[in-house]
């Protein structure tokens, strides 16, 4: 483990709420928590949010495209990037068990190739990044991209089709 992935554990172990005792307990989805003051395991409960997140892909997916249609750019990229989060953090729960921590969809892709033991098409990789930029661009007008244009919508659509695409090729149902 290298030293920042156990920097930032020790913060996600610190932020976590406490139980009436006082104590703090660490959360890992899909394992086991550890309370660190009796040192004791549970077996956590955890909810089969799938389908919820595939449905709310779609929806969000639906968002995209009547904002592109109605001129709010910035919005629809938002939501075209956030439809294809929810996606790959479906599949990869449904895959593994488990949902990643992270917003970056480059990450989630290599995790998607490595359970499907698949290769990432180049176009694929392309079209990640660019949705990778509307996590906070499109929220944030001081973030670099400047205002957003229909141009801009259209790509961060057609990046979430192409996604979509890629991940039907692997068998998922979407």
């Amino acid at each position: 483990m290298k030293a920042g992935k156990a920097h930032r554990r020790i913060r996600f172990v610190a932020s976590q709420p406490r139980e009436k005792s006082g104590r703090f307990k660490t959360f890992i989805p899909g394992a086991l928590s550890l309370n660190i003051v009796t040192m004791k395991f549970t077996v956590p409960i955890v909810v089969d949010t799938r389908s919820n997140s595939r449905a709310k892909a779609k929806t969000f997916m639906n968002y995209a495209e009547k904002d592109l249609q109605e001129g709010r750019f910035d919005s629809s990229a938002f939501f075209a990037q956030q439809s294809a989060e929810l996606l790959l953090k479906a599949i990869l729960l449904k895959r593994t068990g488990a949902r990643p921590y992270t917003h970056s969809l480059t990450e989630l892709l290599e995790l998607i190739a490595q359970v499907f033991s698949a290769e990432i098409p180049d176009d694929v990789r392309v079209c990640a990044h660019i949705l990778e930029r509307h996590y906070i661009a499109s929220r944030y007008p001081d973030a670099g991209i400047g205002e957003y244009d229909k141009s801009d919508a259209q790509e961060a659509l057609r990046c979430l089709k192409r996604l979509m695409d890629y991940v039907r090729g692997l068998g998922e149902d979407i």
